[in-house]
């Protein structure tokens, strides 16, 4: 996980921790808030995937409760797909932080392109895996989005759809950036927001 770190940070210039989860975590050892939150979700299915995403989320904030943590985040994301949950953390100050995973499996109909790419973006589908990346990266960069309410995913448009790492704009004019990463078992992209000033910085908290 160190090499896929390592080289999502290079690739958008922000210094990212990123923690993987096969199993979910054990409601024993969440704590009261995180057993309310747990107890509050409506469905088995629900609770499994909360449990699943708490196990990423708490690799990355050790002894921390999460119960009130609230997406889209500033300096946080979390995803959670084919049986696994990804989160990442950055401890910069950016405008938002994103990101998304997709099992190959999932690979979405090309029929529903047009409801998530822009014409220009669906050139740069040459290729049967080429889809799913980019529905990823459209993910994980509408995740970025400090405030990504009433926004869909057409709304976001790329600046070169076929680079694996590159740089969008937002609806309201956000600057973006992202990159992504064949694995194993799917696709994972990052994203992160520039702040409205235009820098990073570091965090303060």
């Amino acid at each position: 996980m160190r090499h896929v770190e390592a080289t999502l940070s290079s690739s958008v210039g922000v210094p990212l921790r990123i923690a993987v989860a096969h199993d979910a975590h054990q409601v024993a050892d969440l704590t009261p808030g995180e057993v309310a939150r747990w107890r509050s979700l409506g469905s088995t299915a629900a609770r499994q995937d909360w449990l699943l995403g708490r196990a990423a989320l708490k690799s990355l904030l050790p002894g921390h409760d999460t119960s009130q943590l609230s997406f889209p985040h500033p300096a946080m994301s979390l995803t959670h797909a084919g049986g696994l949950a990804v989160a990442t953390r950055t401890d910069v100050r950016v405008g938002g932080l994103g990101v998304d995973f997709e099992p190959w499996r999932n690979r979405p109909d090309p029929r529903m392109a047009h409801f998530f790419l822009r014409l220009s973006e669906r050139s740069a589908v040459v290729a049967p895996r080429a889809l799913l990346r980019l529905w990823t990266i459209k993910e994980a960069l509408y995740k970025a989005m400090p405030d990504n309410s009433g926004c869909v995913l057409l709304d976001i448009e790329l600046v070169d759809p076929a680079a694996p790492v590159g740089c969008a704009v937002g609806p309201r004019g956000e600057r973006l950036r992202y990159a992504g990463l064949d694995l194993g078992p799917g696709h994972l992209a990052v994203a992160v927001c520039a702040v409205a000033d235009g820098r990073e910085h570091h965090a303060t908290a």
